[in-house]
């Protein structure tokens, strides 16, 4: 079980969506991915689909912030989202 961008499915992990829910803290965001959250913000946001990072130029301490989906029916694995932000994905 691990936490990885999407990118890294190629290398023979798949998501699997029934972890979402444990990875949907920005506590373990931070712990298994080492991205230093500024804010955690908690969102119901159809685009994003499961927990994202958003990262901030010129931050010399954080990297971005970190985001929780509120609702977890929008929880998905092949969901597209903008550029703008990082999913996190349980990968096995």
């Amino acid at each position: 079980f691990s936490f990885l961008p999407p990118f890294l499915r190629a290398k023979g992990m798949t998501c699997a969506p029934e972890h979402f829910e444990k990875i949907n803290f920005c506590e373990i965001i931070q712990e298994h991915t080492d991205f230093r959250c500024r804010f955690c913000k908690i969102k119901a946001m159809q685009e994003i689909a499961g927990p994202v990072v958003q990262y901030m130029a010129g931050q010399e301490f954080f990297d971005g912030t970190c985001i929780q989906e509120r609702q977890m029916d929008h929880f998905s694995c092949d969901q597209d989202i903008s550029e703008l932000y990082n999913r996190i994905c349980p990968c096995v």
